[in-house]
């Protein structure tokens, strides 16, 4: 989800393709970009609850995952802007040892943890 403060102005697209403004937490697999040739400064913030906390300070405008941004959009601190902008998709996988079975502990533990995912994506 890309936010912003309700202060800042929302940019066009193209603006925001490549702002400094933009606090990040990792740079693209593509690499930085560089419109016109010309190298751009942006501050990464490798941590997105980090992050949260400078966008709602006034930071700027980043990307963080929904279901963090859902309380501080719900509560108008931070506006969602691009809704129709999707991000790269990010993976997570559940890691055990391939000699063992899947304790039931485990299992609940990833079904808790796909449909919670689902749920927050729906809510949103």
């Amino acid at each position: 989800m890309l936010l912003k403060t309700q202060r800042h102005k929302t940019p066009s697209i193209s603006d925001c393709r490549c702002c400094s403004r933009c606090p990040a937490r990792n740079i693209s697999r593509r690499g930085q970009p560089r419109p016109q040739g010309r190298r751009i400064a942006q501050t990464i913030i490798p941590d997105a609850g980090a992050q949260k906390i400078v966008l709602i300070g006034g930071g700027g405008i980043g990307r963080i995952p929904d279901y963090m941004a859902a309380p501080a959009v719900a509560s108008e601190q931070l506006v969602r802007i691009f809704p129709d902008l999707k991000g790269e998709l990010i993976e997570i996988h559940a890691l055990y040892p391939s000699h063992r079975s899947l304790s039931a502990k485990v299992r609940v533990f990833i079904d808790a943890l796909r449909q919670h995912i689902v749920s927050e994506r729906a809510s949103l």
